[in-house]
């Protein structure tokens, strides 16, 4: 079961069960795109009914106490089911059924992986049973309950190369067997749920520690600082760090606004970027932090893990559907600070006007220059990588 057509470049793998998936380079005209808008139309139009709001329906939030999770609960207030690893094992398929027939949920949301890079590659097995098999599993059940499913997933998809922002129709080539594993679990939404959107996001942090990884960046630079008094960043791996809040609200806008945003691949990041070195020089700014900041290359700090060096996202799905809420990365970040009393007095969170095009682009471009040692040579691979 392929999900492109017949001019793409696929390669297949097994998950160790009778599922072959296949992740895709897909052709530059349709990689990956979403039905026609009459055949949108149709689906949500049979899917959904008109006799009931969404209001009256239960929203299903997998990977409820994580960075994400936790705001999506604030952000979809009513009929929220929250489900933790404790509460549901989404690589079991008949106990996903069982809960999904039982509650009979209009929307569910995805947050849940086996997301440390390392680990991963450590233990590949896990990383397909959760990011794939997990995958299948969840778009099956919502088909069967005819649930809009939202599946999160991640920027690793992508080898770095390109040197520009990502967008939703560029073929993936992942690094590592995450994104590998990742990828394959996008391919499984979009073949197994009529009804879906997979939501590339970047960069995440969010107030509520993440359950596989502790505190996040943020606090844990601040930490650094004022334990040693100098924190060493990369400077050379370019991103969006994006607020946990911000993609909550962004994901609501996608429930609502379901009959006009077609189905597929969505990216949802904050606008513009930085390198890592930037955005923690910004938090020190924000906070008032005393600390000396050192820049490091990937290379000297991180060797042996694989990720791409430019994973910068373009929301262009939800630019062109008039839909896009993110914020510019800065802006968000000066929130999320405010929010936990660490904005000092001289740095006021920014008050926002009402978005529009042209603010959408202001922000896009209001980003820092890529490094001048920032190397984004285009590799063309002989092999992909090792996926076991």
């Amino acid at each position: 079961m392929r999900p492109v057509d017949d001019q793409g470049v696929a390669r297949e793998f097994s998950l160790g069960n009778d599922e072959l998936f296949v992740v895709a380079e897909s052709p530059e005209s349709t990689p990956f795109v979403a039905q026609s808008v009459q055949e949108h139309r149709a689906i949500t139009s049979r899917q959904r009914g008109d006799s009931q709001t969404m209001r009256d329906k239960k929203t299903i939030v997998i990977g409820a106490n994580g960075q994400l999770g936790t705001d999506l609960l604030r952000c979809f207030a009513d009929n929220v089911v929250a489900l933790t690893h404790d509460d549901l094992e989404i690589t079991n398929a008949n106990d996903v059924v069982a809960l999904f027939r039982d509650v009979k949920p209009s929307l569910v949301v995805n947050t849940a992986a086996f997301h440390q890079t390392a680990r991963c590659d450590q233990y590949p097995a896990k990383a397909y049973e959760v990011n794939a098999v997990g995958a299948v599993n969840l778009a099956k059940a919502c088909d069967l309950v005819d649930a809009l499913l939202v599946h999160i997933s991640t920027d690793y998809v992508f080898d770095g190369t390109k040197g520009a922002p990502y967008v939703e129709t560029d073929p993936v080539r992942p690094l590592s067997v995450y994104g590998l594993s990742k990828a394959a679990g996008e391919a499984a939404v979009m073949n197994y749920c009529p009804r879906h959107y997979v939501v590339r996001s970047c960069g995440l942090y969010g107030r509520v520690p993440s359950r596989a990884k502790g505190d996040n960046f943020i606090t844990k630079v601040l930490r650094t600082a004022q334990n040693l008094g100098e924190v060493t960043v990369v400077d050379d791996e370019i991103v969006t760090p994006t607020w946990t809040v911000s993609l909550a609200q962004q994901i609501r806008r996608l429930r609502d606004d379901e009959s006009s945003i077609r189905y597929g691949i969505v990216h949802a990041s904050d606008e513009g970027q930085c390198s890592w070195y930037t955005f923690t020089a910004e938090i020190f700014r924000l906070t008032g932090t005393a600390a000396m900041l050192k820049p490091v290359s990937v290379a000297e700090s991180r060797p042996d893990v694989r990720r791409p060096r430019y994973s910068v996202l373009e929301n262009r799905a939800l630019n062109d559907a008039r839909a896009n809420v993110m914020e510019n990365w800065r802006d968000s970040l000066a929130r999320y600070l405010e929010s936990t009393g660490q904005l000092t007095s001289a740095a006021k969170a920014p008050q926002h006007a009402p978005r529009t095009r042209e603010s959408v682009a202001s922000a896009r471009t209001n980003s820092d220059p890529i490094p001048a040692r920032f190397d984004v040579t285009r590799k063309k691979y002989k092999e992909w990588p090792p996926m076991w």
